[in-house]
């Protein structure tokens, strides 16, 4: 982070858990005080605090809040083409895991399992769905795998 005030040269913040796992970053303020919403981490809430030349991260507790319909949307269309498939290459679809899949799918897997909207447990049971050729909609993936009502 970088602190920029009148009449003073640049001086430049860091901290060792000032990242973010989906590269959120989101600057504001209330009072006096700059915060910097860093998305989710392990299903928590984090984010940074300026506090007197000092970055305070804080982590806390996150209702189950819906995921984005348009991450929604992505993990979707990627595992509709990836599971469908996982029969004619493994054989079977008892043995799925997210790392059988493109990067493209496994790196969202990934980002999205900090998300508390995100259900690993119910895309996972998606997937083997659509490997044994079940219909899947999209209205019943969102709402079991992204929390989208």
């Amino acid at each position: 982070m970088i602190i920029l005030k009148k009449a003073t040269s640049a001086k430049v913040l860091t901290q060792k858990n000032f990242t973010s796992e989906n590269d959120t970053r989101r600057l504001y303020k209330k009072g006096e005080t700059v915060f910097v919403d860093l998305g989710f981490h392990k299903k928590k809430k984090k984010y940074a605090e300026l506090q007197s030349d000092k970055i305070i991260i804080h982590i806390e507790p996150s209702p189950i809040v819906p995921m984005k319909p348009s991450s929604c949307e992505f993990l979707f269309e990627y595992s509709l083409n990836e599971c469908s498939s996982r029969k004619k290459y493994d054989g079977d679809c008892n043995h799925i895991t997210d790392v059988t899949f493109s990067l493209a799918l496994m790196g969202s897997i990934e980002s999205l399992s900090n998300h508390p909207g995100f259900n690993k447990d119910k895309w996972h049971k998606k997937c083997v769905d659509l490997c044994e050729g079940k219909k899947v909609s999209y209205d019943d993936f969102k709402k079991n795998a992204c929390s989208i009502k």
